[in-house]
């Protein structure tokens, strides 16, 4: 494990903004925005594995009966 590791960060934010125009109108906007930092490369603990080729007996005796 590396000496200066960071810790990861993330960050969440939203900002809106309404305003009442007139008897029947309303305006509005909104902005949601994210920020992530420092991510730590993982790996699989439990990958899957893929092989070519039928995956048991029983798919292949189904093909050879249709």
């Amino acid at each position: 494990m590396p000496i200066d590791i960071h810790p990861m960060q993330v960050r969440q934010w939203n900002v809106a903004y309404e305003r009442q125009m007139w008897k029947d109108w309303l305006v509005s906007a909104t902005y949601l925005g994210n920020q992530t930092t420092h991510l730590w490369n993982g790996y699989e603990l439990n990958p899957g594995v893929y092989i070519p080729g039928p995956v048991d007996d029983r798919r292949t005796s189904m093909r050879a009966g249709c």
